[in-house]
């Protein structure tokens, strides 16, 4: 079963017809020349997979009947939606249902076998099922019904001439009136719903009744009915869309950039600096008793800008430091290699 849904289209929606002939009673409407239904639910459903059948399948209107008779012994059924192929025989039977449970599947079976479809789908608001019956009266699940072909008689496989699959996406977010989806972090994202923007562990993604739940005591009421399959495939797909955030500079890139522009900038006869001099002029800070920690991330900076480990005696006192060479382009310096690329 598929948890996405192939008719809640925009392009699909603006195609619907509602009219209001008698105050407080609504009726829907596909095409022009079928008669307009009462606009219940499972109605609009099958208007909509009737647009979806003439826009996205390119079935002709002619070829879709709705309400077609099924005998079933000595009772008289009707299919919801069928497609007829050029010589009159049922190709697609198509039943709507509010939920898709064993009970629909086999009366979804028994309606193909009695009509001689090849094809039948079964749909409700947030997913599908399609069936292609084999040798018989063998029925095996595929990923969708076929489309027209261009000659408006050869089948092709709906998912190749459609081009796109679709997501359930596109649905829940309109249900849902999400407006923003965003990941803040390897922890966190924040939704907004409704005008409402909330910070929720990504945890806490994993179940909608603990989404409504944090929406509720944010005074946002999520009314849609999301079965927990359907919820996870959409997390995971607006996981999949959302960019991951952009980390902060560490704090070793921050000290390496201000230590590598302070060095840049030194007059050319300073050949020779000491983990205390950068400390102090180019961060800002203690010249003396430098933690172990910072002294070696200064050493690993001004050896990754070509300086090299050395000593200089100044009045008499030997000081450990280190000494430019080529200021920056010594024989291990990274840029003396790889240039710009580093």
């Amino acid at each position: 079963m598929n948890n996405k849904h192939l008719f809640l289209s925009p392009e699909l929606l603006s195609r619907l017809t509602f009219s209001e002939p008698t105050p407080g009673m609504y009726y829907v409407q596909a095409v022009p020349g079928h008669r307009p239904m009462r606009a219940f639910p499972e109605e609009i459903i099958r208007q909509l997979v009737v647009l979806s059948l003439i826009h996205q399948y390119h079935y002709s209107e002619q070829r879709i009947r709705i309400e077609y008779p099924v005998q079933m012994g000595r009772t008289k059924k009707r299919a919801d939606v069928v497609v007829l192929g050029e010589s009159g025989v049922v190709e697609v039977v198509v039943e709507v249902k509010q939920r898709i449970d064993s009970d629909s599947v086999e009366q979804l079976k028994s309606y193909a076998m009695v009509t001689g479809a090849s094809y039948g789908l079964a749909v409700s608001g947030l997913e599908y099922l399609c069936l292609k019956r084999e040798n018989g009266n063998r029925f095996v699940e595929v990923e969708d019904i076929p489309v027209c072909g261009k000659d408006g008689d050869a089948l092709i496989d709906g998912l190749q001439a459609r081009g796109a699959r679709f997501s359930p996406t596109a649905t829940l977010r309109n249900s849902l009136q999400l407006e923003q989806f965003e990941k803040i972090d390897k922890s966190h994202v924040k939704l907004t719903i409704q005008g409402h923007p909330l910070n929720l562990p990504i945890l806490d993604l994993a179940s909608y009744k603990k989404v409504q739940k944090r929406f509720l005591s944010a005074g946002v009421v999520l009314t849609a009915e999301v079965k927990q399959p359907a919820w996870l495939s959409f997390i995971r797909e607006l996981l999949a869309e959302a960019p991951n955030p952009v980390a902060p500079p560490s704090i070793d890139d921050q000290l390496s950039e201000k230590i590598g522009n302070w060095v840049r900038a030194l007059p050319s006869e300073r050949r020779f600096l000491t983990s205390g001099n950068v400390s102090q002029e180019a961060l800002g800070g203690p010249s003396k008793k430098l933690s172990r920690r910072m002294s070696l991330r200064i050493a690993n900076i001004l050896r990754s800008l070509g300086w090299q480990t050395g000593h200089k005696r100044v009045n008499g006192v030997l000081f450990r430091g280190y000494w430019s060479g080529q200021r920056g382009e010594g024989k291990d310096n990274p840029r003396s290699i790889f240039g710009d690329l580093v």
